[in-house]
C-alpha cells in the first residue's frame, strides 16, 4: 500500500473548508476536522486498500479441502462503500456466489472479502445495475446496454463470456435465484 501523507490531506482539508466559506480556525465546530477526516478515510472508508486479500485468504482455514462442486452463495452483506465520483458514502448490500476450488471458505471469510473491496473506492454503478436487474423485468440484452459503456471495462468482460458455457450458467443461476427469492417474499407475506 502507497504511504498516506497525512499532513498533506489534512491541508487539502483544511483549505477545501476554507474554500466553501467555512473557517476551520475560527469556527469551534471545525477545530481538528481536518485531522478526523483524514482518520475516517485512511482507516476507516478507504481502509480496504491496506489489506492483502491473497494473506487474508492464506491466514483462512478452509471449511473443507479436495473436490468441491456446485455454487456456494452469500446474500445481503452489508456494506458502506465511498464512491469515487464524489467521495460521497454509498449503503448497500452485497451477494457473493463463486465456485470453490481446492478448497472452501467460510461465509465469514466472504463476509470480510466483502468488507476489504467495500472499503475502497466502489461505483455506486454496481449497486445500482444490481437493483436494476431485481426490478426492471427487461431482457439481460436490454440492460447490458443500459449499464455499460461502449468500448468500457464490464463491456469487455461481458464480451469474453459470450459462447461461453459460464455465461449460460450464471444466468440461470441470476434466475434461480431471484425465482426463489420471489416465492420466499410470497411465504412471508402469507405468514
Amino acid at each position: 500500500m502507497e504511504r498516506i501523507d497525512r499532513a498533506r490531506a489534512e491541508r487539502a482539508v483544511r483549505e477545501f473548508l476554507i474554500a466553501l466559506g467555512r473557517d476551520p480556525d475560527g469556527d469551534p465546530e471545525l477545530q481538528g476536522t481536518p485531522a478526523r477526516v483524514v482518520e475516517a478515510y485512511a482507516e476507516e472508508l478507504l481502509g480496504g486498500y491496506a489489506v492483502d486479500v491473497q494473506a487474508l485468504l492464506s491466514q483462512s482455514e478452509g471449511v473443507a479441502e479436495g473436490k468441491l462442486s456446485g455454487l456456494i452463495a452469500l446474500r445481503g452483506v452489508s456494506l458502506s462503500t465511498v464512491c469515487p465520483h464524489h467521495l460521497l458514502l454509498s449503503h448497500g448490500s452485497a451477494s457473493v456466489v463463486y465456485r470453490p476450488g481446492p478448497r472452501l471458505f467460510g461465509l465469514g471469510t466472504l463476509a470480510a472479502l466483502v468488507g476489504v473491496y467495500a472499503r475502497r473506492l466502489s461505483l455506486q454503478t454496481f449497486a445500482g445495475a444490481a437493483r436494476l436487474a431485481e426490478h426492471s423485468g427487461d431482457d439481460a440484452a436490454v440492460l447490458r446496454e443500459r449499464v455499460t459503456s461502449k468500448g468500457g471495462t464490464t463491456e469487455r468482460a461481458l464480451n469474453s463470456m459470450d459462447g461461453n458455457e459460464l455465461k449460460r450458467k450464471f444466468v440461470e443461476a441470476v434466475k434461480q435465484a431471484a425465482e426463489r427469492s420471489r416465492e420466499l417474499g410470497e411465504q412471508l407475506g402469507k405468514a
